[in-house]
């Protein structure tokens, strides 16, 4: 399955304002281009004019969100240069607004540029005190670290992300990620008559097993 992140579709100064927030033609436009970028869906050129059109009315009120709209509908266009163009021009005209960075990030990660996500991901992380801010932003970055195989910056990540939260990210509570499925595989695939080969097998297998049990204890609790 092809995992994708949600877009952030907060009001600007969300982090002086209560919740929930008032929505705007911004918010709700976010709201629709995140379901679609969840589902990985493609845009119709008639779509994506109507969203174009909706972003340069926007821009005429607050520069920053009509830019960053744009950003967002040049990841599904495939136009790579101007969405980092966009998104960037976003950021620059509102550095103090976190919404911009985490849906900067998203869009990364939607589109597959793993590392430049777990970096402004990081950006976000480092430069806003916001809880709400600091969990998006791990969740992002543990995503990503995931399905590049860091396992250390994985698992890092994942404590960070508990001792803010509370919780055990979903990741790691899945626990039997990609990396870990395809070993198995493999061995599985492989001569286990050799000696080296059960002991592998042995281990990986000890390992999953122990994960499995923590989930049925949490389960329990």
């Amino acid at each position: 399955m092809i995992i994708h992140l949600k877009l952030f579709p907060h009001q600007r100064n969300e982090r002086n304002m209560p919740l929930p927030l008032p929505k705007t033609k911004f918010s709700e436009l976010l709201e629709e281009l995140s379901r679609l970028a969840q589902r990985g869906a493609s845009l119709s050129s008639l779509t994506l004019q109507r969203f174009k059109r909706e972003a340069q009315s926007i821009m005429k009120v607050d520069a920053a969100e009509g830019y960053l709209l744009l950003g967002i509908l040049a990841g599904f266009e495939g136009r790579i240069e101007d969405m980092h163009h966009f998104h960037e021009l976003a950021i620059q005209l509102s550095p103090g607004e976190s919404n911009f960075y985490r849906n900067y990030a998203a869009s990364l990660f939607n589109f597959r540029f793993l590392r430049e996500a777990v970096s402004w991901a990081k950006k976000a992380y480092e430069r806003f005190s916001d809880p709400r801010v600091k969990r998006d932003a791990l969740d992002t970055m543990i995503k990503a670290c995931d399905l590049l195989g860091n396992e250390e910056e994985f698992l890092r990540l994942c404590e960070e992300y508990e001792t803010l939260t509370g919780e055990v990210h979903p990741n790691l509570k899945l626990g039997i990620n990609e990396n870990e499925t395809n070993k198995v595989v493999a061995i599985l695939s492989g001569n286990l008559n050799s000696e080296g080969a059960r002991e592998e097998f042995a281990e990986v297998g000890k390992d999953l097993l122990s994960k499995v049990d923590h989930l049925f204890d949490d389960a329990r609790e």
